[in-house]
């Protein structure tokens, strides 16, 4: 029962031991498990890794990278729809949200890592910890086929725009909170035949707009995950490309 879905927002991140076959003209994209396109909606968990990363917004010079490992939780669907629902710990456990009305905290957040950081004063310290936390779930998405042949997964939410919401001390020394939101898309990448199937979410949309973040800065996430069927266990989805 092992799924994360990347946070697509960055967070971004939807399925892998994804097969993506086919394409055609009008042609829809499909879950599908064990080949066999899925008619009801099943359970799914997506486990990965997931770097969110800051930058100027004026300059957009690198500043911070936040490395978290994790799984999103939620289901898969007919027609290409898929939700997640709540974000784990690699050991299962719950870590709560900002549940995007009153912007208050709940649960102990994901522990994760700072992994880089550009140094100046307003940065996060590198080596240090951070907690995140998801904003803004559910969050809904749909398979979509692009004229240029790739097949994207859009995130949307039923409360606000997809997000998350960082905790961790600055270089300076003082802890800081910072909430980051913004339109996001999962980018489906098919891996060689033999090893699970990929999943890079960009936390853009139309590849050149980032989320926005609360003390100004610009946002985005990349990450790979790999998503299973959570009812049946370490089942293989796939994405199939079928004509409508």
């Amino acid at each position: 029962m092992r799924r994360f879905k990347l946070f697509g927002v960055a967070l971004a991140v939807v399925s892998a031991f994804l097969a993506v076959t086919a394409i055609a003209a009008l042609a829809t994209p499909e879950w599908s498990v064990e080949g066999v396109t899925i008619t009801t909606t099943l359970r799914a968990e997506t486990e990965g890794e997931l770097i969110l990363k800051s930058f100027d917004k004026e300059t957009h010079a690198h500043l911070n990278d936040i490395t978290c490992k994790g799984i999103f939780d939620g289901t898969i669907g007919p027609a290409g729809k898929d939700t997640v629902t709540e974000v784990l710990t690699l050991t299962k456990e719950a870590t709560g949200e900002d549940n995007g009305l009153t912007s208050t905290l709940s649960g102990n957040g994901l522990a994760c890592e700072v992994t880089f950081s550009a140094g100046a004063a307003t940065d996060l310290l590198a080596a240090s910890a951070a907690k995140v936390w998801a904003a803004n779930l559910p969050w809904t998405t749909q398979l979509e086929l692009m004229a240029d042949g790739r097949v994207l997964d859009v995130f949307t939410a039923d409360i606000g725009q997809p997000g998350y919401e960082v905790e961790g001390t600055s270089v300076l020394g003082i802890k800081v909170t910072d909430l980051c939101e913004g339109p996001a898309s999962t980018v489906m990448l098919e891996l060689q035949e033999g090893t699970p199937l990929g999943v890079h979410g960009e936390f853009v949309e139309n590849d050149n707009a980032r989320g926005t973040c609360s003390l100004g800065a610009e946002a985005e996430a990349v990450g790979l995950g790999i998503t299973w069927d959570a009812e049946t266990d370490l089942v293989r989805l796939e994405t199939n490309i079928v004509n409508r």
